[in-house]
């Protein structure tokens, strides 16, 4: 089995199932459980924005004077962006650190409610809504990195169907 050795999210060794993995020992906890939630997280984080331009549509026509095809652009733009960029970070995603990334992705997200909350015009939205459908793109790759690293076989699928079901609440706080 190929462990990611310099990631300090990565278990180590196999525990003995192909393709499962020994977590480190977490002193009174399941340490499998504190991946999945971080895993949760960062994709609540990542999906949050995205579904905040269309929740946020109304206001954003009346404050910036979009007419509403524009802002369906936008829209539109933040779904083709993220779609693009799961499909082609793969190579810069198994390049870096599991922590590192979760950083990036992070701090991604906070420049980005930055810039959609100062932006005056549509150049800058437009920005803001690129940089937030490309969050939302990394999201994925990322987040399944780190319960594939640090969730041992057995309770996989309970981790990705947790990871995977985090959109709605995204999509609930925005």
């Amino acid at each position: 089995m190929v462990t990611d050795r310099a990631d300090p999210l990565s278990p180590g060794e196999s525990a003995g199932c192909p393709g499962e993995t020994r977590a480190g020992v977490v002193p009174g906890g399941e340490p499998w459980l504190a991946a999945a939630i971080s895993a949760v997280l960062l994709m609540v984080a990542c999906t949050m924005m995205p579904r905040t331009i269309g929740a946020l549509g109304p206001f954003i026509v009346s404050d910036l004077g979009l007419s509403p095809s524009r802002l369906g652009a936008l829209v539109s733009m933040v779904f083709a962006v993220s779609a693009v960029t799961a499909i082609t970070c793969g190579r810069f995603v198994d390049r870096l650190r599991t922590p590192r990334l979760m950083q990036a992705l992070l701090l991604l997200v906070v420049v980005d409610v930055v810039m959609v909350s100062r932006t005056t015009g549509y150049l800058w939205l437009v920005l803001a809504v690129g940089l937030a459908g490309a969050s939302a793109g990394m999201a994925n790759p990322v987040a399944n990195r780190v319960v594939r690293s640090s969730v041992p076989l057995r309770r996989r699928a309970l981790a990705i169907g947790l990871m995977q079901s985090a959109a709605q609440p995204g999509t609930a706080f925005a």
